[in-house]
């Protein structure tokens, strides 16, 4: 029975995230999470998830590395950067 309690406070959602993305970003999501038989907001908790524990194990060349291949040339998105 502890152990029920243990999972529950673990998985216990308390606040929301709120941003905004690119229509292709949610498409892409919204074909995994199809593809997983989860929700999105399950797929895109994995997502986060998963880049922090790579962040905390890398730091910021982790995040360096990903920005770096985002804002790469050739992307089909404007560059609001220079």
């Amino acid at each position: 029975m502890q152990n029920v309690k243990i999972r529950d406070k673990m998985s216990a959602k308390d606040t929301r995230l709120t941003f905004r993305v690119r229509s292709e970003l949610k498409k892409k999501l919204e074909l995994a999470a199809e593809s997983e038989s989860r929700s999105v907001a399950q797929i895109c908790e994995a997502f986060l998830q998963a880049g922090l524990v790579a962040y905390e194990k890398e730091g910021a060349k982790y995040i360096s590395r990903f920005l770096a291949l985002r804002d790469a040339p050739g992307r089909d998105r404007p560059r609001g950067r220079t």
